[in-house]
């Protein structure tokens, strides 16, 4: 069996020559596409499919116009986005059906973690409660305790020196 980064090629003379494949698949120039919060929002703003404006993903981004030309720019660059100018405006959409299915991926994936978190988060929570409840019984005990002792104390002084 073949290492599968590498790829049997047949030489001509009966013998196969061996060639190493790159073994990445270039998502990392998609990933840093979408790794920006202000590229992230534009995205989900174009995401039910329908085509908007670059100002228009500008405001949804809560960025400016130059910013927001920039960072659709990137997307264009990616292939995530694809864009026509009608008149003075430029529209941009989702590139095709496979963008719109990894953008839904990445969503839903998000929204797992983002609930996985929030349940990891939760015991922890329960932890310091329950901590601080302990830390002020133990206070309390203690205070009773120091007040027993200094009762006791105080009413041996009070008695005199034993005989």
């Amino acid at each position: 069996m073949m290492n599968p980064g590498f790829m049997r090629l047949p030489t001509g003379e009966g013998s196969m020559a061996i060639i190493r494949q790159p073994v990445q698949s270039g998502f990392s120039r998609l990933t840093q596409a979408l790794s920006d919060p202000a590229r992230e929002a534009m995205v989900s703003a174009l995401a039910d499919g329908k085509a908007l404006p670059a100002g228009e993903l500008a405001s949804a981004a809560g960025i400016s116009p130059q910013s927001a030309s920039a960072h659709l720019q990137k997307l264009v660059d990616a292939k995530l986005l694809s864009v026509w100018p009608q008149g003075r405006f430029r529209y941009y959409r989702v590139a095709d059906d496979d963008v719109a299915s990894l953008i839904e991926s990445l969503v839903n994936l998000a929204g797992k973690m983002q609930t996985a978190s929030r349940h990891r988060r939760l015991p922890s929570e329960e932890l310091r409660q329950s901590r601080t409840a302990i830390a002020i019984l133990q206070a309390s005990s203690a205070s009773c305790c120091a007040m027993r002792w200094f009762a006791a104390s105080w009413s041996r002084s009070a008695a005199g020196p034993a005989r």
